[in-house]
């Protein structure tokens, strides 16, 4: 589980720094419209949207390490014991068959992006199947991760059933 933490927050940290050089360019885009016209890239904007959806996405893995997901979380809340662990263990089934299926559909996305030829409509040309990429990429994290919580889960029980 150290070793999935530790990438998790690997994958947080570029995130963010993917994010920061995200708000660099936009921060640079914006005063260079009033004040540098000329000094401007068709680009700034897709790689901006690059950045952002690869930071955004690499950040899923540690967001579920955490369980810091987005969720309705009210009725896990007021379950106690035994039921609140079996519908905790549902919900990470679930996430991971959700998380899977992006994976696998991700990854069809990404095949056909390179099967087309798929590019930006900017001077750098870039190959729209890197932007598509984060979503298989993101989803996979996420899926070890939730495998990973599931494995512990049963790892507990095995322990708990042996004493």
């Amino acid at each position: 589980m150290k070793i999935i933490a530790s990438l998790s927050r690997l994958a947080e940290f570029v995130g963010g720094v993917l994010g920061f050089l995200a708000l660099l360019l936009v921060c640079y885009e914006v005063v260079g419209r009033y004040f540098a016209p000329q000094l401007l890239t068709d680009w700034g904007a897709e790689v901006t949207v690059y950045l952002v959806i690869w930071g955004v996405f690499l950040s899923f893995g540690e967001l579920a390490r955490k369980n810091e997901h987005v969720s309705a979380d009210f009725l896990v809340a007021n379950l106690k014991g035994a039921w609140q662990a079996r519908l905790e263990v549902f919900l990470w089934i679930i996430g991971f068959i959700y998380s899977a299926v992006l994976v696998f559909a991700g990854w069809k996305v990404v095949g056909f992006a390179l099967m087309l030829g798929e590019t930006g409509d900017t001077s750098l040309h870039f190959p729209k199947a890197y932007y598509y990429l984060a979503l298989p990429v993101g989803m996979a994290i996420q899926c070890v991760v939730y495998m990973v919580f599931l494995g512990n889960r049963l790892r507990a029980k095995n322990t708990s059933e042996d004493t």
